[in-house]
């Protein structure tokens, strides 16, 4: 398994902790409950043994990452055959779904790998 590029990961965060995530929809670096805490997730160090949680669609998909202006509110779009679909972290009730969106039902894997190191 390769290592993801730097560049390539979103941040999110509340004060206490902060988590890295792929543009895939991976958690590759997460300490809990503080962030000077033991990583739960650590990916970004070690792809085999650090662990990860990710959630993505079942088909094909193209994905992106951006924030909401100048927020910290990361959002993860996927791209599949039935549509788009929009993850945004963490939902504090500043973004807004469009009127003209629509919904499709689309299937996701999640894998929660805790780190072995």
């Amino acid at each position: 398994m390769a290592y993801t590029r730097l560049e390539d990961y979103g941040v999110i965060g509340d004060l206490e902790t902060c988590a890295l995530i792929t543009r895939d929809g991976s958690i590759d670096w997460l300490c809990l409950p503080h962030i000077g805490s033991r990583s739960v997730f650590a990916a970004l160090l070690d792809p085999e043994r650090g662990g990860h949680c990710r959630i993505r669609p079942q088909t094909k998909y193209h994905s992106s990452q951006s924030y909401a202006g100048d927020t910290n509110i990361l959002r993860t779009s996927f791209t599949t055959p039935l549509g788009d679909v929009l993850n945004v972290s963490p939902d504090d009730g500043r973004y807004k779904l469009s009127p003209r969106a629509s919904f499709r039902q689309v299937r996701f894997n999640a894998i929660i790998s805790p780190s072995t190191m």
